[in-house]
């Protein structure tokens, strides 16, 4: 995988995140209360999917990827998956799993 390959994956990843970001409708109840903090999830990987759909990735090579790091729901991605130590991972390891995830 050519180094410009994988720094297209790793944009598509990046724009999975904002992409969940905006769709799990992150906010908080009480202006400067973080414990009233809600947002959309119906525990499983939807809005993922929808993604994966629109930008023709293989959704389920892209489900194992996410489930590998914590992802198991639209949520989950970004509590856990869409994390800064990760982006060294993602940059070398995710990615050359994901080398052939279009369809």
């Amino acid at each position: 995988m050519t180094k410009e390959h994988m720094g297209t994956k790793y944009r598509e990843y990046q724009d999975l995140f904002k992409y969940l970001d905006k769709k799990c409708n992150f906010h908080e109840k009480k202006k400067g209360d973080p414990h009233s903090l809600t947002w959309v999830c119906f525990n499983d990987l939807r809005f993922t999917e929808q993604f994966c759909k629109k930008n023709k990735l293989d959704f389920i090579r892209v489900k194992y990827i996410l489930e590998f790091f914590g992802g198991f729901c639209d949520c989950e991605v970004l509590f856990n998956v869409d994390r800064e130590e990760h982006e060294k991972m993602w940059e070398d390891r995710g990615l050359m799993i994901l080398e052939d995830m279009r369809k």
